[in-house]
């Protein structure tokens, strides 16, 4: 059955899942996820995780329908929770995106 992400707690500030959601490259613009992910990103962003189709699949929070399923996923995992797997092992020196690259 597919439902509305609009309509989820993540979504709404008196849920306290900032936590969840939080992106420091896109923390104040987060409209779109890579539901294959689990990470919340921006408009600018959610460009880029399209180019990388067969890693990441993004579709708008208020706009596309949603899985209970990618709910779930969306809801498990986050953005702080995918960045330390898949950043666990880049380098200090590695350059990490800010607010101020994301167009």
């Amino acid at each position: 059955m597919k439902r509305s992400f609009k309509d989820q707690p993540c979504l709404r500030d008196d849920s306290g899942s900032n936590e969840i959601h939080r992106n420091e490259m896109s923390q104040h613009c987060v409209c779109w996820a890579s539901y294959t992910l689990g990470v919340f990103v921006c408009h600018s962003c959610s460009g880029l995780h399209r180019n990388i189709a067969q890693i990441s699949k993004v579709k708008s929070l208020l706009l596309d329908p949603w899985t209970a399923a990618q709910l779930e996923l969306m809801d498990s995992v986050g953005n702080l929770a995918a960045n330390a797997k898949y950043e666990q092992t880049v380098p200090a020196f590695y350059y990490r995106p800010t607010s101020k690259d994301c167009a």
